[in-house]
């Protein structure tokens, strides 16, 4: 009876031994896979990005072009001489009209037909072309470095590199670091004799002249429910204070008393003058650039061209917070 005892506590003692190493084994084996596991996800990297094609690199330079605001296609530079830019675009646009996939995707973004552009058409894809070469897109990890490359040319001849980075990814995610030495600023007035700064005088209103009002009323009148928008001031009074100097422009007052049916035989109500301002500014919230026969206009969220009979055609609407709309 004891050796049976002896036998049955034997038996289950080894069974015992066998479950333990058994359990011993599949801890090692769930160690080794898990770190296996945590070495692959800690390997993974995303695919490096090759060369954009034609068709990603126009889409990221233009997401990199409205990031900044830059969404009109003749801007500064093109003011400064139109006659030489237009002299240029007649040069530069046969090279552009020799690549039709370039052409084509140029001329799609601004909505404009590539087998029927005129003059001013021509003009618009040249300097939206000229903008876009500017741009320059070197492969990081899964982005791309955004480059300017006149900048980068210059910091080559000078031997300074740009102060910043941006980079787009290919859904068009714009990101912008820049670099900046940050200078403590030193005082020798004790923190207790510091005074808060008075509010900063409200300065007068100053008009300038406006250019082509009658064509700024037609991109207007082009509008539904045009609004005006309140300066930050808010103060009625510089508002009414500078009629007279809309007054003195006389092609504009003219334009605005036509809209507003003003008569000068009794004089003017402080609530006329007022009014008349905020005319002034609706108008001078149009930027009107002329070509060759039409002009480049952007209004609110709106970029197009307008002819001088007041045709109007819409090629970009942005994103826009409702005003002056």
């Amino acid at each position: 009876m004891t050796e049976v005892r002896l036998y049955t506590a034997g038996w289950v003692l080894m069974k015992f031994v066998k479950l333990l190493q058994y359990l011993r084994k599949a801890t090692w084996v769930g160690l080794a896979l898990g770190c296996c596991s945590l070495f692959s996800t800690g390997q993974t990297q995303p695919a490096p990005l090759g060369t954009p094609d034609l068709p990603t690199s126009i889409r990221l330079k233009y997401a990199v072009l409205e990031s900044r605001g830059d969404v009109v296609p003749c801007a500064a530079h093109f003011r400064q001489d139109r006659e030489t830019e237009i002299s240029t675009a007649r040069q530069v646009f046969p090279e552009i009209q020799s690549n039709s996939q370039l052409l084509q995707l140029i001329a799609g973004h601004m909505n404009l037909n590539p087998e029927a552009l005129g003059d001013d058409e021509r003009v618009l894809v040249y300097c939206e072309y000229q903008k876009l070469q500017e741009i320059g897109l070197e492969p990081w990890k899964d982005k791309y470095r955004v480059i300017k490359i006149a900048q980068e040319q210059s910091a080559e001849s000078t031997d300074q590199s740009q102060k910043g980075w941006t980079s787009v990814d290919l859904n068009g995610e714009v990101m912008s670091l820049s670099v900046q030495t940050l200078v403590p600023a030193v005082s020798s007035v004790p923190f207790r004799d510091i005074k808060p700064v008075p509010p900063a005088p409200v300065p007068p209103i100053i008009v300038s002249k406006v250019e082509f009002p009658e064509l700024r009323y037609q991109v207007l009148d082009s509008f539904p429910d045009v609004r005006y928008c309140p300066s930050r001031f808010e103060n009625r009074q510089r508002e009414i204070d500078a009629f007279s100097q809309i007054q003195a422009d006389q092609e504009t007052f003219k334009e605005i008393s036509s809209h507003l049916h003003l008569k000068s035989d009794m004089g003017f109500s402080d609530e006329q003058k007022l009014l008349a301002y905020r005319e002034y500014s609706k108008l001078t919230a149009v930027t009107l650039d002329f070509l060759v026969s039409k002009s480049q206009f952007k209004y609110a969220a709106y970029v197009g061209l307008i002819n001088h009979a007041g045709q109007v055609k819409i090629f970009r609407m942005l994103q826009h917070n409702n005003c002056p709309l």
